[in-house]
């Protein structure tokens, strides 16, 4: 399971809110994505074997950084 923290064009946003997930003890990465001709990238928590593990800390990391983020399944 991860955590689909939040998507964004900037890539060096992307990477700043993955160093500091990580800094705050998080597995965090970003992944660039195509969608409608641009790319986007997704900052990701995870992978975690229990979807409960990201689910107890989804509620804080979308406090922290005023997003609404979705735990999803890991597909490598």
């Amino acid at each position: 399971w991860i955590l689909q923290v939040i998507s964004v064009s900037n890539k060096t946003r992307a990477e700043s809110i993955r160093d500091d997930l990580i800094t705050d003890g998080h597995k965090a990465y970003v992944k660039p994505i195509k969608s409608a001709g641009r790319t986007l990238y997704r900052v990701y928590i995870g992978p975690k074997f229990e979807k409960a593990q990201l689910e107890r800390i989804q509620g804080q990391i979308n406090s922290q950084l005023g997003v609404k983020s979705m735990v999803a399944r890991y597909v490598p």
